[in-house]
């Protein structure tokens, strides 16, 4: 595990056991709250962050169902753990199986822990400065969330290096999505297994995204270069 400093109040978790793929867990700050995106494969992975950050209180924020996203979540069963009311539904109808399928890359307590507070609609305001805002596109629960005193943007796995993987079911969603962050006045977006990503970036995406939508094939460039 490597830490990256985003920012002051940020801070990037990089994780290489997922093969082949790097995975990221992020660090907001705001006074004595920690808030944490994503918790990875089970609750040994958690422990850094759990030393990191002594006599802090815990805020996670579940993006999506996938095993990769909510298996640390045992490290903060005690804390809130906010989610869009469909990422629940979606745990517990795929979760057990997922961690059967999954089990090389879990290290760890392993109990599914749910998301204890969770949010209808298309977005919801947590503490002073963030917006989780729902974000199907990826898969169908899916919710970014906006800093906005930061002007940031974490977006799980709905944007990647190559194209994201979606649910082809959700394409037109997906393109709504991708439309919706370049409406935001974000600078840099921050994702699930990619570090750092530009608006180009999501205007790349969304021409793909919309080339699938219309059965058509269309080659996905963008930068490669990730920058802090």
């Amino acid at each position: 595990m490597k830490k990256l400093q985003i920012t002051e109040a940020v801070t990037a978790y990089e994780f290489m056991e997922l093969t082949p793929y790097t995975t990221y867990v992020y660090t907001i700050t705001r006074g004595r709250t920690v808030y944490i995106i994503d918790t990875f494969c089970g609750s040994a992975y958690m422990e850094q962050i759990r030393m990191d950050y002594p006599n802090s209180n815990f805020t996670v924020i579940n993006t999506h169902y996938h095993f990769d996203h909510i298996w640390g979540n045992y490290s903060f069963q005690d804390s809130p753990i906010y989610a869009h009311r469909l990422c629940r539904d979606m745990i517990l109808t795929h979760g057990i199986e997922e961690l059967q399928e999954q089990r090389q890359f879990f290290k760890g307590k392993q109990e599914l822990i749910l998301p204890n507070h969770c949010f209808d609609g298309m977005q919801y305001a947590l503490g002073n400065s963030l917006v989780l805002l729902y974000t199907p596109g990826h898969t169908v629960d899916g919710i970014s969330i906006y800093d906005r005193e930061q002007k940031l943007l974490f977006v799980g796995d709905n944007l990647e290096k190559p194209l994201v993987q979606a649910d082809p079911d959700l394409l037109k969603e997906y393109e709504n999505t991708l439309k919706l962050y370049l409406r935001l006045p974000v600078s840099r977006f921050y994702a699930g297994h990619t570090l750092c990503l530009h608006k180009e970036d999501v205007r790349d995406t969304l021409h793909t995204i919309q080339a699938m939508h219309a059965d058509k094939h269309i080659p996905y460039q963008g930068i490669e270069e990730q920058k802090i």
